[in-house]
């Protein structure tokens, strides 16, 4: 049985949980769930299968923020997300500025399972009026550099947020984007484990 699991981030107390019907999936079953719990005021993580746009709405219409990956399973928003960072060549000194100044960057370093892991998150503004997605205020990149033994590896992930500049800053959305990984380490983990 599969079961989608609502779990604070600060305190690691499960929210919610509730089983997911055989014929039908996590997203699905998510528009529901997100309906029972108090959330107003507070910011929704989660991975790509939970991008969807039914999704997104139920959020805002509870007063809820967002913060979800983005990935294959969204082309056209994925594709938006990589393009939000590119600044071409072809772009005037002003568009290049102003691309520029529409992005905060926050960076970490820690050890992390015998190595160096470096995350720099950059979010910007930049494609937010012209993508058609309930409430997006921010595309989010994430770098990964992790060194382990002298090895470098780099990754690059993209989400989407309804969390504004002015809501946030970048230190504060890399931390929810981090913490999102509370589920599996504090819940998930927990329960291969110990059942």
């Amino acid at each position: 049985m599969q079961i989608l699991t609502a779990l604070d981030q600060h305190t690691g107390c499960v929210l919610s949980e509730t089983a997911i019907a055989s014929d039908t999936n996590e997203a699905k079953t998510a528009v529901e769930f997100l309906k029972t719990l108090v959330l107003e005021g507070k910011t929704v993580v989660g991975d790509a299968g939970f991008c969807q746009r039914d999704i997104c709405e139920t959020n805002l219409s509870g007063h809820v923020g967002y913060l979800i990956l983005v990935k294959d399973n969204q082309p056209t928003l994925h594709k938006e997300a990589i393009q939000a960072f590119v600044i071409p060549e072809g772009f005037s000194p002003y568009a290049k500025r102003k691309a520029r100044e529409a992005r905060r960057t926050a960076t970490t370093i820690e050890k992390s399972h015998g190595g160096i892991e470096r995350r720099t998150l950059t979010t910007t503004t930049v494609g937010t009026d012209t993508c058609d997605w309930p409430g997006l205020r921010q595309f989010l990149k994430l770098e990964r550099e992790t060194t382990v033994k002298g090895e470098t590896k780099t990754t690059v992930a993209y989400a989407i947020t309804s969390r504004s500049v002015a809501s946030s800053t970048a230190e504060q959305v890399l931390a929810l984007w981090r913490d999102r990984w509370g589920i599996e380490n504090r819940l998930f983990w927990v329960k291969d484990v110990t059942l």
